[in-house]
């Protein structure tokens, strides 16, 4: 059950990122200042703690288990660490070569 649980905790940790990611980038859209950062971090806190919770309560976890929170914290590093990364740099080359073919039929 322990193992579940982790799984899902990790789980929870990339969707944490995800919407981390979401909001940095409206964040910047937006030009944000000290105020409105504030609140940005505090929603995506509210979020973390809702997804985090829903994870334990979908796996059967009663209370606050120090192996949910470093599930989160590993998927959360795992995403921004390794897929992130990894889906930048190929969204990016996809993009450069669209661009180039763009650029030769124009």
């Amino acid at each position: 059950m322990q193992a579940r649980a982790f799984g899902l905790a990790v789980c929870a940790g990339v969707a944490c990122a995800l919407v981390y990611g979401a909001l940095r980038c409206v964040r910047r859209a937006v030009h944000a200042g000290a105020v409105a950062t504030g609140l940005f971090d505090l929603i995506f806190w509210v979020i973390a703690a809702a997804v985090t919770s829903a994870a334990g309560a979908v796996s059967g976890v009663e209370g606050l288990r120090l192996y949910m929170l470093l599930g989160a914290l590993c998927g959360f590093l795992l995403w921004e660490a390794g897929v992130r990364r990894a889906a930048c740099a190929v969204f990016g080359a996809l993009r450069r070569k669209k661009e180039r073919t763009n650029h030769g039929e124009g």
